[in-house]
């Protein structure tokens, strides 16, 4: 009775610690979702929000100069829905990337028991340091690919001739 007390307490325990490492992650989850489902679900008012806070933070001038110029280039609205996918498909590239960081960080922490530091504490602390250095870089990217984005609109004519190379090609 005393070592089946021991083990379901060392089982609590284990189970303890994993949701408590779960619970950082799934914090920066709910961020990360929180600001994809504000472009999903919003539209140009939304998206424009989104820009203006990556402009404001990044402090750089000059692009927003190309925001403009992009604007006049391609229209407001399309702008707009292109930046939306643009930081949309961003945000889930660099997520990818910060799950399978934060998995190995997960596993590196543990080793510094031996070193009397906490884990958890130590989760804590580089995974908050991953989720900013992630944001930051999400902006960066987004703000560095506005100049080299393009819209091209195919005129009708163009766009029948390839569904009639489509619909050949399918025969």
């Amino acid at each position: 009775e005393g070592a089946q007390e021991k083990i379901e307490g060392f089982n609590f325990d284990s189970r303890r610690n994993v949701l408590e490492f779960d619970d950082v992650l799934n914090h920066q989850r709910s961020a990360v979702y929180s600001r994809r489902y504000k472009l999903l679900i919003g539209g140009v008012l939304e998206s424009q929000e989104v820009l203006e806070e990556m402009i404001s933070v990044s402090g750089n001038e000059k692009i927003r100069e190309e925001v403009e110029k992009k604007k006049k280039e391609i229209g407001e609205n399309n702008f707009y829905g292109a930046i939306r996918m643009l930081i949309l498909q961003v945000i889930d590239l660099f997520w990818v990337d910060h799950l399978e960081a934060m998995d190995h960080l997960r596993g590196s922490v543990n080793l510094r028991a031996y070193g009397q530091r906490d884990p958890l504490s130590e989760y804590k602390r580089e995974g908050l340091r991953l989720f900013r250095d992630m944001q930051g870089a999400i902006d960066a990217q987004v703000l560095d690919l506005i100049p080299k984005m393009g819209l091209t609109v195919a005129p009708p004519e163009q766009e029948r001739l390839l569904e009639t190379r489509q619909n050949v090609k399918s025969i």
